[in-house]
């Protein structure tokens, strides 16, 4: 079988209700499923179970335990960057492994692009490095941009109301405004 061109993730949001959400991309493998739900993530097995392994338009991941009114939940595919076959010189050359490894190198780079697409970046040629300083030359500094485009960091002050908008925001989970 081959790989679609698919986005990897799939998002819900729940209700109290429904344990059964679906995911819309191939998975070959339980384990490469990160599930999360107000960003914690879950554990498989314990917390829930997946189903529709390697079908094209996907399948079901069923949560133990309802995920509540307006949690914020999210499938990402996540495909371990490994190679666990080993093909053997003068060995079978079986058309079904080579094409599941295959596969999964073509999944690993749909993980990948997703990821850089949601990134923040520049623009490919852009003269600016991107880099941003260590976490404790980030801390309580503001991101921005100077005249040039070149990243800045600024500092709050205190009695600042995006300072304190920014802490409050901290405290909040994702889905609760």
């Amino acid at each position: 079988m081959t790989v679609s061109v698919q986005t990897p993730v799939t998002h819900h949001v729940g209700n109290g209700v429904t344990g059964t959400f679906p995911y819309t991309f191939r998975l070959l493998d339980a384990v490469d499923l990160v599930v999360t739900v107000n960003g914690s993530t879950k554990v498989l097995g314990a917390e829930y179970t997946v189903t529709g392994l390697n079908a094209e338009s996907g399948g079901n991941v069923v949560f133990s335990i309802i995920p509540a009114n307006l949690d914020a939940i999210a499938f990402v595919r996540r495909v371990a960057r490994k190679r666990d076959t080993d093909y053997q010189y003068s060995g079978d050359f079986q058309a079904d492994t080579v094409n599941k490894d295959f596969d999964r190198i073509v999944m690993m780079a749909q993980d990948t692009a997703t990821s850089v697409e949601s990134a923040l970046r520049m623009p490919a040629g852009d003269p600016s490095s991107g880099l941003l300083p260590d976490a404790a030359g980030r801390a309580l500094k503001f991101f921005g941009f100077n005249a040039s485009g070149d990243i800045a960091l600024a500092p709050m002050t205190v009695g600042d109301a995006t300072a304190l908008a920014l802490l409050l925001a901290s405290y909040l989970l994702p889905g609760q405004g």
